[in-house]
């Protein structure tokens, strides 16, 4: 029956794993990193140049953020931090283990995507690897525990209100 395949095929379907990563690039000034940071064309280009790099992924997400200090030290020209975006990744792929692109190849895959937009090449300067996301769901007898004591906890009060 068509109930029957649909579940079948259902079943068939590899389990997806959630898995974390960041970089942070080094852009020429800070007004650069600020316009970089909320430019959806930028996080885009992020996305796909981590998407390219790791093709197993179903889906890859990406959010970007100023990173570094543009403040300067005593009003001369030394700064804090170099100005930098910080790209925040999650990437979900099938149950089997995916692999991190090195830092050298997602570097000129992310550089490459942003000359399609006209950017200037970024230099990566942190590259962390991939933390996968364990999520935690109570157990059923948890729950139907909690369910079960609330009856228990009214008739122990109304007992001793006798």
């Amino acid at each position: 029956t068509a109930a029957a395949t649909t579940a079948a095929a259902t079943q068939a379907a590899p389990a997806k794993r959630k898995f974390t990563t960041s970089t942070t690039v080094k852009v020429a000034d800070c007004p650069t990193a600020n316009s970089m940071a909320s430019n959806t064309s930028i996080q885009a280009a992020f996305q796909q140049a981590m998407k390219n790099r790791i093709p197993s992924a179903a889906s890859v997400k990406v959010q970007l953020s100023k990173a570094g200090s543009c403040r300067r030290l005593n009003e001369g020209t030394r700064r804090l931090a170099d100005p930098s975006v910080k790209a925040d990744y999650t990437i979900e792929a099938p149950a089997t283990s995916i692999t991190l692109p090195s830092k050298d190849d997602y570097e000129s895959e992310l550089n490459k995507e942003l000359a399609k937009l006209g950017n200037a090449p970024v230099q990566v300067t942190s590259y962390n690897t991939l933390t996968e996301v364990v999520s935690t769901t109570p157990t059923a007898s948890a729950a139907i525990g909690t369910h079960a004591a609330v009856p228990l906890l009214a008739a122990l009060l109304a007992g001793i209100s006798w």
